[in-house]
């Protein structure tokens, strides 16, 4: 077994983003799901959750900062101190706006995981676009959300933006004149970490089992 372990299961987007940077800084890792015996604990029964010895920490942004600290290979922390800013940012609005409104409010009700009213779901779909324009903005004028180099930010995005394709809602407006967005995630798939974390066979079963 590994040093170090992540608590979560893998669909989940925020435990993607702790694995994902595990991934890019050469960290090996057990993922463990919640309520398995000696899975590490959220002290609010959230996940993910890392643990390394005696070392226990949770939090997605503050899991990600720990891994790029301990972790090998250049820094997902941008030197600059603009673009430091700029990740951070990021990285607020993914887990404020993108998430509440994408996954909360649509990802989960379509894939059967969440009970919603229909009309909730389209009006947090009449949101999206709003959401994206910003977004599309700065991956105009930067090739990744903090610049010209890839950053703890574009991982918080990454597990979002994986399942856009699997709802034919998000699909609809996805095609809709976007450029750099398709852009940005098709570069972002090649990474290794991309694919060494696709959650999809454990999503389905999550699928069926929520569909029986």
């Amino acid at each position: 077994m590994a040093e170090l372990k992540i608590c979560g299961v893998a669909p989940s987007t925020f435990t993607r983003t702790a694995r994902l940077v595990a991934h890019e800084k050469g960290l090996a890792y057990d993922l463990l799901p919640p309520g398995t015996e000696g899975a590490p604990r959220h002290p609010f029964g959230r996940m993910p959750v890392a643990a390394r010895g005696d070392t226990v920490v949770c939090e997605t942004p503050a899991i990600v900062r720990w891994f790029d600290a301990i972790g090998s290979g250049p820094s997902l922390v941008p030197a600059d101190p603009l673009a430091a800013v700029r990740m951070e940012q990021w990285i607020s609005i993914c887990c404020d706006y993108v998430y509440d409104t994408i996954v909360r409010g649509v990802l989960l009700p379509r894939f059967g995981l969440r009970q919603r009213p229909e009309a909730d779901v389209q009006a947090d779909l009449k949101k999206v676009p709003d959401l994206w324009r910003p977004l599309e903005a700065t991956l105009k004028s930067s090739r990744y959300l903090a610049g010209d180099a890839v950053s703890l930010a574009d991982f918080f995005l990454v597990p979002i933006m994986f399942y856009v394709p699997e709802v034919p809602d998000l699909m609809a407006i996805a095609k809709d004149g976007w450029t750099e967005i398709p852009r940005w995630a098709r570069e972002m798939g090649q990474r290794d970490s991309v694919k060494a974390t696709d959650p999809m066979p454990v999503l389905k079963q999550m699928m069926t089992r929520a569909a029986q």
